[in-house]
């Protein structure tokens, strides 16, 4: 008796993981059409890149435009007159 019911869990057990395997086959090929990590990921790193690249939390096109070297430094070495 104990031996059937230990055969029958085997079988049940190996149809277990064949559906596991069908759905997780089914739900990548589903992922990767639909691209979700793509846009899970590419919309943070877009303004982390911008960060990164120009200091600012903007596309890295719109960031190079606000980026620190390109403002105008006006410096003396002088320096001004208290009165």
């Amino acid at each position: 008796m104990i031996g059937n019911k230990r055969g029958q869990m085997v079988i049940e057990s190996i149809l277990i993981m064949i559906v596991l395997v069908a759905v997780v086959g089914a739900l990548q090929a589903t992922l990767k059409k639909s691209e979700a990590f793509k846009t899970l990921v590419q919309g943070p790193w877009l303004a982390l890149s911008g960060m990164i690249q120009a200091g600012d939390w903007n596309k890295p096109e719109v960031a190079m435009n606000f980026h620190p070297s390109l403002h105008k430094k006006q410096s003396s070495v002088v320096g001004t007159r208290k009165q």
